[in-house]
């Protein structure tokens, strides 16, 4: 880890001259390895430090960090840092923001004390990481949970209060006790949903899919079956679809009918129309497949677009939708992702939605 490695530099400069720092240490290492002297001045450091702040060797070097546009943000911080490695001559690790074009990164950095060849304080020496990616995951980490306890809670919580209300008016109130059990099976079948799904996620997250081993499917047919199956429950549901009928896709049937049930799913449950109309046209396009499920519902607001792939984000937060749990778009995404895939989303409200998806079909 970034210790040893500190350690690793710690132990060199025993051997180092003054003048001569950096030609023992490897120069292409991950982690930012930088020296100053007692005044906060520039002695050397490593490549990887230079390609991350975007600046030039003679841009830092013989400079204080007043002095380097890149470090200016940080010039107090550093100095009071700085002065306290070298007053009580013992390591300090702490976490700093830095401003990099535009663009705020969090660094984890230690920094120690270095001796020169009399056994004295000679400066500072610092290594540092970019943990703005860990900070990333641990953050979603969080939402996630938090949003699993709340989709988890809601129905726990109905199934609970219309439980007790079985036990204390139900044997002698028949109408109550039926819309109490009807109840109590609907809450059921959303938890059971959201158990579902998010093993479908975690399933999709730890698999791997080798193109090359995938046999390519007839898939007209399976489409067709799918189709009809919404036909029979939604007879206000019209489909259109355009496909070659000896098109041949490089899918897995399960991922194939998972995704297309998603978007038909969302074509009906979030339409406010009569009649339900669901265009699909797929068709094969320099070695990809494309999909376009285009449908005349409610439509997306535009600045909701770029979240709707994100893990329980729901456009419609009511819980008139009881099943929707803002889980389905990121599955699909999930299992696109897999076959080298993208998905985009284009809409305009009270008028369509379209999505389109696009897969590798060739090695």
């Amino acid at each position: 880890g970034i210790i040893g490695i500190f350690e690793s530099v710690i132990g060199k400069l025993e051997k180092i001259y003054d003048g001569d720092i950096m030609t023992k240490i490897v120069n292409d290492s991950l982690e930012h390895i930088i020296f100053k002297d007692m005044n906060g001045v520039y002695l050397d450091c490593n490549d990887s430090f230079l390609k991350d702040l975007n600046v030039k060797r003679e841009d830092i070097i013989g400079k204080a960090n007043c002095n380097v546009k890149a470090l200016s943000s940080i010039n107090d911080s550093s100095i009071k840092t700085d002065l306290a490695v070298i007053n009580e001559k013992k390591r300090i690790i702490y976490t700093q923001e830095i401003n990099i074009d535009e663009q705020v990164k969090e660094f984890e950095i230690i920094k120690e004390p270095f001796l020169d060849s009399y056994g004295n304080v000679a400066g500072v020496i610092a290594t540092g990481r970019d943990v703005s990616h860990r900070r990333e995951i641990e953050k979603l980490q969080q939402e996630f949970f938090a949003n699993i306890s709340h989709e988890l809670r809601t129905p726990l919580t109905a199934l609970q209060g219309h439980l007790r209300m079985i036990k204390r008016w139900g044997k002698n109130d028949k109408e109550r006790l039926e819309k109490s059990l009807d109840i109590c099976i609907s809450e059921t079948e959303r938890l059971t949903k959201i158990v579902g799904d998010l093993l479908t996620l975690s399933r999709c997250d730890n698999e791997i899919i080798n193109l090359s081993e995938i046999e390519k499917i007839q898939a007209k047919q399976i489409i067709l079956q799918i189709i009809e199956h919404y036909k029979i429950l939604n007879n206000t549901t019209k489909f259109k679809l355009i496909m070659d009928e000896n098109l041949m896709l490089k899918i897995k049937q399960d991922h194939l009918k998972q995704i297309l049930i998603i978007f038909i799913d969302n074509a009906i449950k979030y339409n406010d129309k009569d009649e339900c109309v669901i265009d699909i046209n797929i068709f094969e396009k320099n070695e990809n497949i494309l999909f376009n499920i285009r449908d005349n519902g409610k439509g997306i607001p535009k600045d909701e677009i770029p979240y709707i792939l994100n893990r329980f984000y729901k456009v419609d937060k009511s819980r008139k939708n009881n099943n929707s749990f803002g889980l389905g778009l990121s599955i699909a995404d999930k299992i696109i992702s897999l076959y080298g895939g993208r998905i985009k989303i284009y809409s305009e409200e009270g008028i369509y939605t379209e999505i389109v998806l696009k897969i590798k079909n060739e090695l």
